[in-house]
């Protein structure tokens, strides 16, 4: 069970670029088997052209073939074997966001999610006071979190960059381009950099109106990152 290959994400990994220039170069080559190497030379030269031309074109198919074989189809075994622990860590930045957002609309009697509109957002930072303590969720959530909403943030900082160490330092070879891309949208978001910036200068503030539009920005790239762990 743990060979079977899901043809789906095997197809969905390869690079397309370089599949397309593999399938053009084996039509190229059917082309100069059955009918160009026929036919007589266009001008004098031509034929030894043509057959550099064939060579290259077969080794290049001969080393496409050589890199899925060696290079990506051990990638992705790899990738199918980690996939449950690296689904784990990813898991915990949408579910400590999660948490955020729950924290939110339970203050503001506002539903907040990945899916939230700019105005519901706005609405609900309008009516949240940065220098007060934000609700438990449940009384059961042994979860403590020390300080004002500032603090609050900067908790779920924490839990991202600490998910993000372990995925960099145990699964950096297997990461694919696009979740290196989310993974770095959400940790140089600028709702993490002013967060950062209210605690360093101690400020305070009467609302949340100012992160606003981080927030939205934010929890699109959560969203992302959520489809991106149902497909893995």
């Amino acid at each position: 069970m743990g060979n079977k290959v899901d043809i789906s994400r095997y197809w969905n990994g390869l690079n397309k670029p370089l599949l397309a220039a593999a399938i053009i170069a084996v039509i190229l080559v059917f082309v100069f088997d059955f009918y160009l190497f026929d036919i007589e030379e266009a001008f004098k030269g031509a034929s030894k052209i043509g057959r550099i031309f064939y060579n290259l074109l077969f080794s290049f198919i001969t080393a496409y073939i050589f890199y899925l074989l060696t290079v990506y189809s051990k990638e992705y075994y790899n990738k199918q074997a980690t996939a449950p622990s690296l689904k784990f860590y990813l898991r915990q930045i949408v579910s400590d966001a999660e948490r955020v957002m729950k924290t939110i609309s339970k203050t503001t009697a506002v539903h907040i999610d990945e899916n939230s509109s700019l105005e519901d957002i706005t609405r609900a930072c309008n009516l949240i006071n940065p220098l007060t303590i934000p609700p438990k969720l449940d009384e059961l959530n042994k979860l403590v979190i020390p300080g004002n909403w500032y603090n609050h943030f900067f908790f779920h900082k924490e839990v991202v960059d600490t998910a993000l160490t372990r995925v960099r330092s145990q699964y950096f070879i297997i990461l694919d381009d696009e979740l290196i891309d989310m993974l770095g949208n959400i940790e140089n978001s600028s709702l993490f950099e002013n967060i950062n910036f209210c605690i360093q200068h101690n400020l305070g503030g009467t609302d949340l109106d100012f992160i606003s539009k981080d927030l939205v920005i934010y929890f699109a790239a959560i969203k992302k990152l959520k489809k991106y762990i149902e497909a893995l």
